[in-house]
């Protein structure tokens, strides 16, 4: 065996079980709950000279014997192991590989030396910045990137409480390639690790990250990355990638890029308005694919997915509506997405549908708009938009809202002069009073109309002053793959309670077995002697009578 040739990891399949690999193990991570409690079950990443690579997982009953075994960095040979292919439900896988690895107590594991070895330490594959958008909420396999951190100096980490009272660790920072920049998210520990690494960085930049094995999510349409489990950082590291980074720093015009992607002005307004008027003429709702989430139409009756290429017969209803938001200085129309308009009425757009369309679809068709939505005219809300600076000054413009609450939420900040505002900041967060005249704040050109009052935000409170959605889908998200590894460690229970209750019911089969045997020969027995029974009772019976005709005898 010690001859046999090792085998690359493309090449793993169920069809056999003596497969021997040589790898080198690239990184190990554990899943956990929603408390933060980690699993004892955990996942590497494999990697062979082609620089193939799989992701093997180690059952909680294997780790005493495997994990030292198993260290972060070194070579070793692994054979006796299952090969699973995953389910095509199966998203977030962290390598490019339709298999994964099953370690179990018959997986043996053996150091190899380094001298002479060809396996790399480390290999990323990486995505342009421009190829995220394509890929963004599919997440079927995590992705690998590499960019210049902007505005070190603005990231901090921020204490959030979701929606479920959970308490949440966040930060928030732009990378770029040169040509375009990408928002990441970080949470939790990933968070709180990137933060004070970030500090311990040469204050000079430029700072370059690789981020492995992350989602590629949105936020307002726009590609935003955030962490799974599997998700590692790396600063400024020791990599080809980053020396060509750099090389690429030396030329004016990529550095001219950056400079320029970093001075882009934006304003985030959070406004007060009351909802003058809701658009009943268009539709209220749109049909979005279950597997990618992208919005699709209705061809011929039929919905289909251009990008999954399938037939969805059951497509999710969201939200979408129309309404002129209005205060004392003017008006203006702002589309409310799903999360809003969910945020508005406490339900979702289905079961909407399911209440308003159960009687009327056959007899008025999918023509009407729902009463509710249109009593929420007149209702004061407080809604946060992103203004661009190419929209100061166009006449009829739509707005998009970021977030929205009912009534008016008023956040204790410090006023300042709007005209005294700092522009270095990629964005600026005001809160206003008369806020459609105020969608010129923190930009050059002269505000149209009197600015009655301008607060900016700071510390990220702008980001909590709504309880949202978004931080618990990102929570739900995070936790598919420790679902994944408790349901490996359900299953593998299950196993288990299933092979003892086997062993059990084999063994109370064998005793039945016995039993009856024993009964039938009980019962041949007894069908044997009942004849020779039956004749000894006759034979005291004469006796009996013997014995009575003699005591009856007179003297």
């Amino acid at each position: 065996m010690s001859s046999r040739k090792y085998d690359d990891l493309l090449s793993l399949n169920q069809a056999r079980s003596d497969w021997k690999i040589k790898v080198r193990v690239l990184r190990k991570w554990r899943g956990g709950t929603k408390t933060g409690e980690l699993f004892k079950s955990f996942n590497i990443m494999l990697m062979d000279y082609k620089e193939n690579k799989i992701q093997a997982f180690v059952p909680a009953k294997f780790v005493d014997d495997l994990e030292n075994k198993l260290k972060v960095g070194s070579v070793c040979s692994i054979t006796n192991f299952d090969v699973q292919p995953y389910k095509s439900q199966e998203k977030f896988r962290s390598a490019q590989n339709e298999n994964h690895l099953i370690l179990n107590i018959n997986t043996k594991v053996r150091d190899v030396e380094e001298k002479g070895n060809t396996i790399p330490q480390e290999s990323f594959d990486f995505y342009d910045h421009a190829e995220l958008d394509g890929i963004k909420n599919v997440n079927v396999n995590l992705t690998d990137v590499i960019g210049i951190i902007q505005n070190r100096e603005d990231i901090s980490l921020k204490d959030l409480v979701n929606r479920l009272g959970n308490k949440n660790l966040q930060t928030k920072f732009t990378i770029t390639d040169g040509s375009s920049c990408v928002n990441v998210t970080f949470w939790d520990a990933l968070a709180q690790s990137f933060t004070q690494q970030l500090q311990l960085q040469p204050p000079q930049e430029p700072v370059i990250i690789i981020i492995t094995c992350c989602k590629v999510g949105s936020w307002n349409d726009e590609v935003d990355l955030s962490n799974a489990a599997a998700t590692t950082f790396y600063l400024n590291h020791q990599h080809h990638s980053v020396g060509q980074m750099r090389k690429m720093l030396a030329n004016p015009k990529f550095y001219k890029n950056i400079q320029s992607s970093k001075t882009k002005k934006q304003s985030e307004v959070i406004t007060h308005a009351s909802i003058r008027y809701v658009d009943d003429k268009g539709n209220w709702y749109y049909h979005i694919c279950t597997g990618c989430k992208e919005e699709i139409q209705s061809l011929g009756g039929d919905f289909i997915c251009s990008k999954c290429n399938r037939r969805i017969p059951r497509p999710e209803k969201k939200f979408r509506i129309s309404i002129i938001g209005s205060d004392e200085s003017g008006c203006i129309e702002i589309l409310l997405e799903d999360r809003e308009v969910r945020t508005l009425l406490g339900k979702r757009a289905e079961a909407m549908y399911q209440e308003h369309f159960h009687t009327l679809e056959q007899q008025m068709g999918d023509q009407t708009f729902p009463k509710l939505l249109k009593n929420l005219e007149k209702t004061d809300i407080t809604v946060k938009i992103l203004v661009n600076c190419g929209e100061i000054r166009t006449e009829g413009n739509v707005y998009y809202a970021n977030n929205i609450c009912k009534g008016f939420y008023i956040p204790e900040v410090e006023e300042v002069d709007p005209s005294t505002s700092t522009q270095q900041n990629t964005t600026q967060v005001h809160i206003l009073k008369d806020p459609f005249a105020l969608i010129n704040c923190g930009f050059e050109e002269p505000a149209s109309r009197k600015l009655m009052a301008a607060l900016k935000i700071t510390g990220g409170s702008a980001d909590d002053f709504i309880n949202s959605d978004d931080e618990l889908m990102q929570q739900i998200d995070e936790y598919q793959p420790d679902l994944a590894e408790y349901k490996r460690n359900r299953d593998d229970n299950i196993e288990k309670s299933l092979t003892n209750l086997n062993v059990n019911l084999a063994t109370m089969t064998m005793q039945v077995t016995q039993l009856c045997k024993n009964h039938e020969e009980y019962c041949s027995t007894f069908k044997a002697q009942v004849p020779i029974m039956m004749e000894e009772i006759m034979r005291l019976t004469t006796q009996v009578d013997q014995l009575r005709k003699q005591i009856n005898r007179p003297v």
